[in-house]
């Protein structure tokens, strides 16, 4: 079995979805190729992405990416965007690519920036860093994708209140709806957001719901019943098992 048919995770005549890698607190990262268009969206880039993305499409993602969506700035979900963005440099890629992430997404914006900054005059394509605020779309001509505002913390330990910019994602490509949950509690926007879609990511970090009221993820219950809302769904983002 290849990479590739281990990480796929759905398909139907529009799209195919993968899953490279998705754990809790290390990295995730979720790819949907157009079957039409054999174009490529990258959701979410945590540390390994570009290595796990190289291992399924070689060189060719370089061509074939045309967006990155951010849900949020914590190190799991975009730690490995300045790798993916050199390695488009080193390939000499020409054409544009949208990076999408809730505005005030600090650590995106400074992720870009840093980049842009470092190598711009050698960079031969444009990074079009696109903030968006709850509620807005974004097209191309793959995909349109919709921003959801769901209730993320920047740590366990902040106090209510505290949260950070953070979506779930509903992208139409063709005649499919995709949703993804991103890091989120239970909330409005997440169900928003994955309700009658053809396929929900969901996130399901714990186990159990904890007994306090602060919450941060979405139990596996809690996940199950959030994709219910969806005619399919997949659980992923679960804490990794610590054998040791």
């Amino acid at each position: 079995m290849t990479r590739e048919e281990e990480t796929i995770k759905w398909e139907n005549d529009d799209v195919r979805v993968l899953v490279p890698y998705s754990a809790a607190g290390i990295s995730t990262s979720i790819a949907i190729e157009s079957k039409r268009q054999q174009d490529i969206l990258i959701i979410d880039a945590g540390d390994g992405t570009l290595r796990d993305l190289f291992e399924i499409y070689g060189q060719s993602i370089a061509d074939r990416l045309v967006a990155i969506a951010i849900t949020h700035g914590h190190f799991d979900h975009m730690g490995g965007l300045h790798s993916i963005l050199g390695f488009l440099r080193m390939l000499e890629r020409t054409d544009p690519v949208d990076i999408l992430a809730p505005c005030d997404s600090i650590e995106v914006e400074g992720c870009v920036d840093t980049f842009k900054g470092c190598y711009s005059s050698t960079t031969d394509f444009d990074i079009r860093l696109q903030e968006l605020r709850p509620n807005a779309e974004f097209t191309t001509d793959l995909f349109t994708a919709k921003a959801f505002e769901v209730q993320h913390f920047g740590k366990e330990s902040q106090p209510p209140g505290s949260l950070m910019p953070c979506f779930a994602y509903r992208f139409q490509i063709h005649d499919t709806a995709v949703a993804y949950s991103g890091d989120t509690r239970m909330c409005d926007g997440v169900r928003d957001a994955v309700d009658g879609a053809d396929l929900a990511l969901v996130e399901a970090t714990r186990k159990e719901e904890p007994e306090r009221d602060f919450r941060v993820h979405l139990s596996e219950d809690e996940a199950v019943s959030l994709g219910q809302l969806a005619k399919e769904y997949v659980l992923i983002h679960q804490l990794p098992h610590d054998s040791k």
